[in-house]
């Protein structure tokens, strides 16, 4: 279906790759009640395997590629669904196909990150790295990124009184009104 750009549209959010893995694994594969719940389905699910990934074969191999017109950085899940597709052909753990490709994710946003920074001439020292958006309200991904950059020389803010989803967007949005408000 990717090959043949059937039934594939391009999405930006690492959330969709979360509700695609959870689909592919039979966890919410028609239909979410809420946003994340495939997330939050495939975290619980994970929660039963073991936790060293490299016993599983690592994490799931991302390419990365340079967006020539617009300069950016891309994901893409091709190489991933090979070995992921290739893991339910041979009936691996859901478990274990889940930690595979939370760690195979992280990795690929740490080396994006790696590579924004070396790209600004900059290093990792020199950056503080925010990790926000609906896709942290993952504790596997969270966790393992936070990991991988800080073990880089990141410095990482992680929310801590606000949700890094829409919930967190919302509050910014209140604040940016009623700063606005105020001016006036």
């Amino acid at each position: 279906m990717i090959h043949n750009n059937v039934n594939a549209p391009r999405a930006s959010s690492c959330g969709r790759l979360f509700d695609a893995v959870a689909a592919a694994l039979g966890v919410c594969p028609d239909r979410v009640s809420y946003e994340g719940e495939a997330a939050a389905r495939l975290e619980a699910l994970a929660g039963r395997g073991p936790a060293n990934v490299s016993q599983d074969g690592g994490g799931y191999p991302f390419a990365i590629e340079h967006q020539t017109e617009t300069g950016m950085l891309r994901l893409e899940p091709r190489p991933m669904w090979a070995v992921l597709l290739s893991d339910l052909r041979n009936q691996s753990e859901p478990s274990t196909i889940v930690r595979r490709f939370s760690h195979g994710l992280a990795t690929a946003l740490a080396t994006v990150a790696r590579q924004v920074v070396e790209d600004a001439g900059k290093t990792p020292n020199d950056v503080v790295a925010a990790l926000s958006g609906g896709c942290f309200q993952n504790r596997l991904l969270t966790e393992e990124l936070a990991r991988l950059l800080r073990s880089a020389g990141f410095s990482i803010l992680l929310h801590a009184e606000v949700p890094p989803n829409d919930g967190g967007l919302a509050l910014g949005q209140a604040a940016v009104a009623a700063a606005r408000l105020l001016k006036s």
